[in-house]
């Protein structure tokens, strides 16, 4: 695969601090020009982007505690709750990295549980935030997570340390056993590297390089 092959297996993504109305308008227009799976946005550009690209097949996929994570349980089910309800398609929510460091996968889990009970059947993606965790410690999330019913678990912020690398998408695969996806993203610049994570066994790939990726 190449070019616009890769485009719907592609979430394009604007998560910058300083981005605004007319970039998350063009990462709509940009999904439609070029058949992203879907456009991820913060929980507060849900709306807008919603109106764009309503009825057109492609998902409006909302941050929750991003980038760090360290929000309260309930403070993440709010902020969840409130982007589907605004039209989010699918949320993609940090964990407490730091519960996950001390290894309390009982709050992780129940983190987990706290979000999907408001979501109402929105498809949940759990970012692990690998560049923080050792091996252990990512499998051990990522099948916490996925036993509590999340549906995707997935690489990087993009903002923290590290990167996504077909080693992390097998070895997170091996954790859900069939329970859950993965989603690849964190310094996904290149197609080489869109077909690679692919190739490892992501099911979708998240970067802020879509249009340049697919040959725009």
């Amino acid at each position: 695969m190449h070019g616009r092959d890769l485009a719907p297996f592609i979430e394009h993504s604007v998560l910058r601090p300083d981005a605004g109305a007319a970039d998350f308008a063009a990462a709509a227009e940009a999904a439609l020009e070029y058949g992203f799976r879907g456009v991820c946005v913060p929980s507060g550009a849900v709306n807008l982007v919603k109106r764009r690209l309503l009825d057109t097949g492609v998902k409006v996929v909302s941050t929750v505690g991003f980038p760090h994570g360290n929000q309260a349980p309930e403070v993440k089910a709010h902020e969840a709750q409130r982007a589907a309800a605004m039209g989010a398609d699918e949320v993609d929510y940090v964990i407490s990295v730091g519960a996950a460091l001390d290894g309390d996968m009982k709050y992780l889990h129940e983190e987990a549980v706290a979000i999907i009970r408001v979501t109402r059947g929105k498809l949940l993606k759990a970012i692990l935030e690998v560049g923080y965790l050792d091996e252990r410690l990512r499998f051990e999330a990522a099948q916490t997570v996925a036993r509590a019913g999340i549906h995707y678990v997935k690489t990087c912020t993009g903002f923290g340390p590290g990167q996504a690398t077909a080693e992390d998408v097998k070895l997170l695969l091996r954790a859900v056993d069939g329970r859950a996806l993965v989603k690849a993203s964190g310094g996904v610049r290149e197609a080489w590297q869109v077909v690679e994570l692919l190739s490892a066994g992501a099911a979708v790939v998240g970067t802020s390089r879509g249009p340049e990726i697919c040959g725009g």
